[in-house]
């Protein structure tokens, strides 16, 4: 019984990092969930390998590929809060959607929010003072979270403290 259980809490235990990371929450937000899935990840992981490691003798295959799992996911989790991939896949995947909030942005349109588009809500929708169309997915009090449309985020004039390339004229930023 143990095992079973053991392997589907390590494999769910990359959902909470991914998820957050894919529905455009902060980088803290996301750092929070990596610090409480990885202990719950490494120990679901040794129990799911320990008793693969009493039958290495006669079935090596088995531990190899249960620690190809624990490693990819182990490495799933580190890897959110660097690159931030989640939130590319679910970006790529409702660009359009996107896209036409922020042209409506752009003509002025008045938005209603919270509106969701895909994985992502977005809380405000808003045009900056240099023309740049925001479409915010988090509205910290210490600074914005969401996605700016310019081709280079020195158009933006705002101090930004972290920003991630999602095409060429997209861009997903967390203000200072």
């Amino acid at each position: 019984m143990l095992r079973p259980l053991s392997a589907i809490l390590l494999i769910s235990s990359v959902l909470p990092v991914t998820l957050s990371s894919a529905t455009g929450k902060p980088l803290e937000t996301v750092c929070l969930w990596v610090a409480l899935s990885m202990p719950v990840a490494v120990a679901a992981g040794f129990l799911w390998t320990q008793p693969a490691l009493t039958l290495w003798n006669t079935q090596p295959r088995l531990l190899i590929r249960r620690l190809a799992v624990v490693i990819a996911c182990v490495s799933a989790i580190l890897s959110v809060p660097v690159s931030q991939w989640p939130a590319f896949v679910a970006f790529h995947a409702f660009q359009p959607e996107l896209e036409r909030l922020a042209e409506r942005v752009k003509k002025g349109e008045a938005i209603s929010s919270p509106q969701r588009i895909g994985l992502f809500v977005i809380y405000d929708a808003s045009i900056s003072p240099d023309r740049v169309p925001c479409l915010w997915t988090d509205l910290n009090v210490s600074g914005k979270t969401g996605f700016i449309q310019c081709s280079d985020t020195e158009q933006f004039r705002y101090p930004l403290w972290s920003a991630h390339k999602m095409s060429s004229a997209w861009h997903f930023v967390m203000e200072e």
